[in-house]
């Protein structure tokens, strides 16, 4: 009896618990998140100095990247902005939140047409949010891409396309998220988001499906994918030049749509693996494999979760999928595997001369490392389609220091998204700038 009791109470104390920390979830952000992005992090900084508002911390910060990219590359490293957002010009595995600059940002147009629409400089007694900052930061950086022209864009599955564990497509009811979320998703959003990607097609922009989901047959991509490809079967939608590709695995599988099948075929590796990759040996693979594996489980033990975790282990890749019951909590344990992994796997590396590119990620309902990343990912396909970083572009929603997308920020401009809908807003965008540049 008294086990019983005790278990009772144990189990009304974290309901409390939870209860108390979901009162404030904005203000739990509010804490760390400007600090996951060296841009944003720069705006909020500059507000804080002045105090400047935001308007003119936007102006202020376009001043510092015009003055750091005006610099011959030797001394950059001396810039004003070098001196003040490190994270901005250094690329170190120090600064998580590094955000690389392939050109101007127009932030101070940025924030005019948000303000515009928002009047967000109007509010005297609530200062600007991290999401409103991110928006601007978005539309600074359209507007950066579209001024070196986009030829390529790269998307991330999971939160960014579709639902989680769900597909892109109208009508899809095998998804395993909340129906009322998975009804409202494709009566709308999913339709508009496979127009919105036609579209670019059609303009000659190639588009690409970056994913870790790691599977060396099409089926998986092509299932995520299933509406688009309908909707482009049997049909001469793509325009010269321009592409429709799947990359898995983060960089380890690489396939393209054929428009004469209607469906997506494997690239042979000699196609586009780079010398990098070749190198990878195998025995370097398992013990990088092995030391993460090694890592999760006792991390899981240590944390408590090891009955709500299942070992997954790939070619490529060792992660434990997330089976107990979520709370608000969960996603910090979660981290916490995923931090550990990452400090494994850099710890067995550390000193030689050639070390393995990884990746550890948070997947909401999984962690997992991957040998490889999108940053890798994404300047295979740049390679593939002759695109430039500037005329790069990379849509996700997990640039967090425990997200997969996090390392696209090496390879090209980034989009922060929350979610499907917002990743049509943000298309709606960058096509709407690319007819007003064209007329």
């Amino acid at each position: 009896g008294i086990s019983v009791k005790n278990s009772m109470k144990k189990a009304d104390l974290v309901r409390e618990l939870e209860a108390a920390f979901a009162k404030e979830p904005e203000a739990e952000h509010r804490r760390w998140q400007h600090r996951e992005d060296a841009l944003i992090q720069l705006i909020f900084d500059l507000m804080e100095r002045g105090p400047k508002v935001l308007g003119a911390a936007c102006e202020e910060a376009e001043r510092l990247i015009d003055a750091h990219l005006s610099l011959p590359e030797e001394r950059r490293q001396s810039s004003e902005l070098a001196c003040i957002a490190p994270g901005l010009t250094q690329t170190s595995e120090r600064h998580f939140a590094a955000r690389r600059l392939y050109s101007k940002m127009p932030l101070r147009e940025a924030f005019r047409r948000y303000d515009a629409a928002t009047h967000v400089s109007a509010r005297q007694m609530v200062l600007p949010q991290f999401r409103e900052v991110r928006n601007i930061v978005n539309i600074a950086q359209i507007l950066a891409t579209t001024n070196a022209g986009p030829r390529l864009v790269t998307f991330d599955g999971d939160g960014t396309l579709y639902p989680d564990r769900c597909a892109l497509d109208v009508g899809d009811r095998e998804g395993m998220g909340p129906a009322a979320e998975v009804d409202t998703f494709m009566d709308v959003t999913a339709k508009e988001l496979m127009a919105l990607l036609v579209q670019l097609l059609q303009r000659g922009v190639s588009v690409a499906l970056c994913t870790a989901v790691g599977d060396p047959s099409p089926g998986p991509f092509e299932k995520r994918l299933r509406g688009l490809l309908r909707a482009l079967a049997g049909k001469s939608l793509i325009a010269p030049g321009a592409a429709l590709y799947a990359v898995g695995g983060q960089c380890n599988y690489v396939f393209r749509y054929c428009e004469d099948s209607g469906c997506f075929v494997a690239l042979e590796r000699q196609a586009w693996e780079p010398d990098m990759m070749k190198e990878w040996g195998a025995a370097q693979v398992t013990e990088v494999l092995n030391v993460a594996q090694q890592a999760l489980v006792d991390g899981a033990r240590r944390l408590g979760i090891e009955d709500e975790t299942m070992l997954v282990r790939k070619a490529r890749a060792v992660g434990v999928h997330f089976t107990g019951a979520k709370r608000r909590s969960t996603a910090f344990f979660l981290d916490e595997l995923a931090l550990l992994a990452r400090a494994a796997v850099q710890g067995v590396q550390a000193g030689r001369p050639r070390q393995l590119p990884f990746c550890t990620f948070n997947g909401g309902s999984d962690v997992f490392v991957d040998i490889g990343s999108k940053e890798i990912g994404i300047d295979v396909l740049r390679s593939l389609v002759g695109a430039e970083r500037a005329e790069t572009l990379h849509v996700g929603d997990q640039f967090t220091r425990t997200g997969n997308d996090l390392l696209a920020r090496r390879a090209c401009g980034t989009l922060w998204v929350d979610d499907p809908a917002e990743t049509a807003v943000v298309l709606r965008e960058l096509l709407s700038e690319m007819d007003a540049r064209k007329s």
